[in-house]
């Protein structure tokens, strides 16, 4: 190894990385974009900036709990150095292309540039006492509770919450698919090609494929990122989870239909929609968000594949929709809605630290306003369609259930989903990340009897 680190080494951007997230809450996907951009490295040194983030994070709580003995004070411990010695020992213990020595060596050698002599002894001295010593089991702590937090490096209000709702087993299972590799998924624009010859495309340019098993239009890829494919150029594939696709399914979709997106960004499921539509027998989607740069998203998302004549993209609150559309005036409505994203930890690891209950606590109120407020905007005998991409029960079936109390003129409708065993008795879906190792998912389909509006205009009547 050098004798001085490069600004560009990978594993001191990763530790650059892990400490803004760490200490300001930043979203770990954005923060590995900004330095990739600027990194003046190899594709490989790039490759493992990224594998060492995103293992640090999805490994944080089991970490700690190998360095516990060797850290004689923690509490004095520098948050940047607790990196560092994250860093080698997620390399020691999890990944074997890189040797022992060249870890302890590059952590030894950035606590020397970064911090003073006592520091990159502090840290060659814990790490090689880490290594002269076996692994400490988290199989051996009393607390099942406590196992699952530290082996799976997950919150205990989480594991409290996985378990209380559907048992230690499922808990479990959830919590190890957590940190199992993201699979690559596409949805496949039917409009514009088959999956078959989407897949005969693909499999020709050298890529691994195969059909999905959740979702009839999605197919699963490895081997690259396709986005310099024909197929992507074209707007004929599209980079989404296998769940999100089915809420083409559930929204049941015609071309002549006038369709809300309330909470569209960054776009993907608009895109979906949008290739149910034609504009030239009065398709129209109309997609929005409150946030200026997902409007962008949208815009370009739509655009890319060929629909923005036939959408409307508007910044917009969805508790406030109904100051901007009509009432009975849309065929079907997409709740996207904000939630707690606690079925894509997968994804994005660093959100099960950033999260506590109370941050929680507004959530179904927020969701149950969105539902509210879409509700008169939709034709007598549409569909709304009610998604997050969370498995808690408070942010999905309880929002669902005060929402049919407070509008008994909604009913639910169940979905056909070839798959009924993720179906409840209602018909709704709920994806757990343990069934397809795909992002948790959560979709409702209500229906407004016809007739409705007449009868809530007597009923405001009668008050």
């Amino acid at each position: 190894m050098a004798k001085s680190m490069k600004e560009d080494d990978p594993r001191q951007v990763a530790c650059q990385v892990l400490e803004k997230v760490d200490q300001e809450a930043g979203y770990a996907n954005l923060e590995v974009n900004a330095r990739l951009d600027k990194m003046n490295a190899s594709q490989e040194d790039k490759n493992l900036m990224t594998a060492l983030v995103y293992g640090v994070l999805q490994h944080q709580f089991l970490l700690d709990f190998y360095l516990e003995p060797y850290i004689k004070k923690p509490k004095k411990l520098q948050a940047w150095v607790r990196q560092v010695l994250r860093l080698a020992v997620y390399q020691l213990v999890f990944l074997d292309h890189i040797p022992d020595y060249a870890a302890i060596n590059e952590a030894v050698q950035y606590a020397k540039k970064r911090g003073h002599k006592g520091v990159s002894g502090l840290v060659n001295g814990v790490l090689r006492n880490f290594l002269r010593h076996d692994l400490r089991n988290p199989k051996d702590l009393a607390d099942p509770v406590d196992r699952i937090r530290v082996s799976y490096s997950l919150p205990k209000w989480l594991v409290d919450k996985l378990i209380a709702q559907y048992g230690q087993k499922t808990a479990i299972d959830m919590a190890a698919s957590y940190n199992k590799p993201a699979k690559l998924s596409l949805r496949v624009n039917l409009d514009k090609v088959s999956r078959e010859e989407a897949c005969t495309q693909l499999e020709a340019s050298g890529y691994q494929v195969q059909k999905s098993n959740l979702a009839s239009c999605g197919i699963i890829v490895a081997g690259g990122l396709p986005t310099s494919h024909p197929l992507y150029q074209a707007g004929a594939i599209r980079i989404q989870d296998e769940s999100a696709m089915l809420v083409g399914l559930a929204l049941d979709l015609k071309s002549h239909y006038k369709v809300a997106d309330l909470c569209a960004g960054p776009g993907g499921k608009s895109g979906h929609i949008a290739s149910y539509l034609k504009a030239e027998v009065g398709g129209q989607l109309y997609a929005s968000d409150i946030y200026d740069h997902k409007l962008d998203l949208i815009e370009d998302s739509l655009e890319s594949q060929g629909y923005a004549s036939l959408a409307q993209v508007k910044k917009l609150d969805g508790r406030l929709a109904g100051q901007v559309y009509p009432d009975n005036f849309f065929d079907r409505i997409l709740i996207d809605a904000p939630c707690s994203g606690m079925g894509l930890l997968r994804r994005k690891p660093d959100m099960r630290y950033n999260k506590d209950v109370a941050s929680l606590t507004a959530l179904p109120e927020l969701q149950l306003a969105i539902l509210n407020a879409a509700g008169p905007l939709l034709k007598e005998g549409g569909k709304l369609v009610y998604a997050t991409c969370t498995i808690l029960q408070e942010e999905n079936q309880a929002v669902i259930q005060a929402f049919l109390k407070e509008n008994p003129e909604f009913s639910l409708e169940k979905i056909p989903f070839d798959q009924n065993q993720y179906l409840d008795n209602e018909g709704q879906v709920t994806i757990l990340p343990s069934d397809f190792d795909s992002d948790g998912f959560y979709l409702a389909r209500l229906v407004k009897r016809k007739e409705a509006s007449g009868s809530r205009q007597r009923e405001n009547e009668k008050r």
